[in-house]
């Protein structure tokens, strides 16, 4: 009898558990429809949360056709960004560095870079500056998947240039953020499609074909 009110206990905890995912999940849907409607088709626009997930943060970028995106900060406040871009003709992941701290950096400029994915040997990337009044990025053309694949199976990434160190960033989660990216791009396709259909006027003069 003890072994099964054991068993009971558990499988309550369990239930209990997954009810509790479900609720979460409900709210990030909510929050996210609630702020998506709000949200000016403008490239100006204000990247809307999907969640915070251990040091990763997940969102969506209505300057890339509301494309979703983790996010990583280091120690020095370089920001990580690496999501999905579907402003462009193909749809492909992108990568970039970010720290308002790197006036130097030139526009459209080329740095050629090392990531070091834990002690594996570094792989060389050029990245080109995109400087503005308000932003300082590298954007990493096509490392893009590779780092998806290589962040998790490692623990941490660090960059170098003309070996100094650009930052050095912990990927502890970065499964759970690359899951949750999916989650947030998967769910926010389908509210941009409700959304579209709902705005379609129907003519009910139209002959049915």
């Amino acid at each position: 009898m003890v072994e099964q009110n054991s068993h009971n206990g558990s499988g309550t905890i369990t239930i209990l558990h997954d009810q509790a995912k479900d609720m979460n999940r409900l709210l990030k849907r909510t929050l996210l429809a609630a702020c998506l409607l709000y949200v000016p088709f403008s490239p100006n626009a204000a990247p809307v949360e999907w969640g915070t997930f251990g040091n990763w943060s997940v969102a969506v970028e209505p300057d890339r056709n509301f494309g979703c995106y983790v996010a990583l900060r280091s120690k020095g406040d370089t920001i990580l960004h690496f999501g999905m871009d579907l402003a462009t003709e193909f749809p492909r992941f992108y990568l970039l560095l970010r720290n308002e701290k790197w006036k130097s950096l030139e526009d459209e400029k080329v740095y050629p870079l090392l990531f070091t994915f834990d002690s594996k040997v570094p792989l060389e990337v050029d990245a080109i500056a995109s400087v503005s009044e308000t932003l300082q990025d590298l954007s990493v053309g096509k490392m893009g998947g590779k780092f998806m694949l290589e962040a998790q199976k490692s623990t941490q990434l660090r960059v170098t240039y003309a070996e100094k160190e650009v930052a050095n960033f912990q990927l502890e989660g970065a499964t759970q953020a690359v899951y949750e990216m999916r989650a947030c791009q998967d769910e926010t396709e389908k509210m941009l499609r409700k959304s579209a259909e709902d705005a379609k006027q129907q003519d009910p003069f139209a002959k049915t074909p």
